[in-house]
C-alpha cells in the first residue's frame, strides 16, 4: 500500500516536470529578423552639409558604414590590397655630423636582430633620397617613395646605420625625432602603418656597444664614441602594405537605446554607397538585414 502511494506521487511529480518543460519550450520566443528602414530627404548634398538619415523600426544593434575610408561596407572582409605606395618621412637632428649616418632598406631580412642576420640580409642604401639635418633640429626628410621595395610582396624593413671610419672627439650625435610610414592607395587615401612608437625598433652594435642607439617611443638617439670606432644599427619591424585591416562599421545603437535618426557630414565630394546593418541577437545566434542608400556629395 505504502509503495503504491509512493509510486503515484513520483508519477505525479514526473508529469508535472514534463508539463513545465513543454510549457517553457512552447513559450520560448524565436529570434525575429529585425524590422528596419532608412530614408533621406534627398540624394544629393553639398560637402559638409548635414545629412539626416531617418529610421523606421527598432533593431537591437545598428551599425553605419558611410562609405568613407576605413568605413566602407564593400571592404568589411578585405585583408589584402594591391597597388598601394609605401611612403616614409622622418625628421632629424645632427650635431657634429661626420657623414656617418646611412638610411637602408631590406626585403629579405629575417627579423632577427643579431650580427649574422644583419650581415646575411641585402640592404639597399637610400640615404641620398632623404634630406638629413646639417645642424637644424627637426629637419624634414621629405617624402620618400619606397614602392619599388613594397611591390616585391615581401615585408619591407628600414634601418639607420651609424658607422665611423676615423676617431674624433667628440664624435657625431644623431637624433631621429619623428618617423611616419604610410600606405597610399591608388585613390590617394593615406593609412598609417607606423610611427616612432609603433615601428618596432631594435638596436644592435657591431662595434663599441657602449655607444649604441638608444630607442624610446619618442626618438632614436645615437651618440658616437670618442675612443672606439662605431658600427651601430637600429632596425624596424617588417611592413607588408598588401596586408590591411578590414573596414569597420560605426556603432550607432545597442539593445538599450532607441534611435529615430542620425546626422552625418561628408567632408569630400563623391558618390557614397551608405550602408546600415541592423541586427537582432541572442545567445543562440543573430539575424540581420542590410539597407543601402546611394548619395552624391558635391
Amino acid at each position: 500500500m505504502r509503495n503504491h502511494l509512493k509510486h503515484k506521487i513520483m508519477m505525479k511529480n514526473t508529469i508535472t516536470i514534463v508539463g513545465v518543460l513543454i510549457l517553457f519550450l512552447s513559450c520560448k520566443k524565436e529570434l525575429e529578423e529585425p524590422s528596419f528602414e532608412v530614408s533621406t530627404t534627398a540624394t544629393t548634398y553639398n560637402v559638409n552639409e548635414t545629412v539626416t538619415f531617418n529610421f523606421k523600426g527598432n533593431p537591437e544593434i545598428l551599425s553605419f558604414y558611410p562609405g568613407t575610408t576605413g568605413n566602407n561596407y564593400e571592404f568589411k572582409d578585405r585583408t589584402q590590397v594591391t597597388g598601394n605606395k609605401l611612403l616614409l618621412q622622418f625628421s632629424s637632428l645632427a650635431q657634429r655630423d661626420n657623414g656617418d649616418l646611412r638610411l637602408l632598406v631590406s626585403t629579405n631580412f629575417n627579423g632577427k636582430v643579431d650580427g649574422p642576420s644583419i650581415t646575411d640580409a641585402t640592404w639597399v642604401d637610400i640615404t641620398d633620397r632623404a634630406v638629413l639635418s646639417t645642424g637644424v633640429d627637426r629637419t624634414p626628410s621629405g617624402v620618400i617613395d619606397l614602392s619599388e621595395f613594397s611591390n616585391t610582396q615581401k615585408p619591407v624593413v628600414i634601418a639607420f646605420k651609424y658607422a665611423t671610419k676615423v676617431l674624433k672627439s667628440p664624435n657625431s650625435r644623431w637624433v631621429i625625432r619623428t618617423i611616419n610610414l604610410d600606405s597610399q592607395s591608388p585613390k590617394g587615401d593615406i593609412s598609417s602603418l607606423a610611427t616612432m612608437a609603433t615601428a618596432g625598433w631594435l638596436a644592435y652594435s657591431f662595434k663599441n656597444p657602449a655607444a649604441n642607439w638608444v630607442v624610446t617611443t619618442a626618438q632614436l638617439l645615437m651618440d658616437g664614441g670618442a675612443t672606439e670606432l662605431d658600427e651601430d644599427w637600429v632596425i624596424s619591424k617588417g611592413f607588408d602594405i598588401s596586408s590591411v585591416n578590414p573596414d569597420v562599421g560605426i556603432a550607432l545603437k545597442n539593445v538599450s537605446t532607441n534611435l529615430s535618426s542620425y546626422d552625418y557630414k561628408f567632408s569630400e565630394p563623391g558618390t557614397y554607397n551608405v550602408v546600415f546593418v541592423a541586427k537582432n541577437a541572442d545567445r543562440n545566434g543573430s539575424k540581420e538585414i542590410v539597407k543601402q542608400v546611394t548619395l552624391t556629395i558635391k
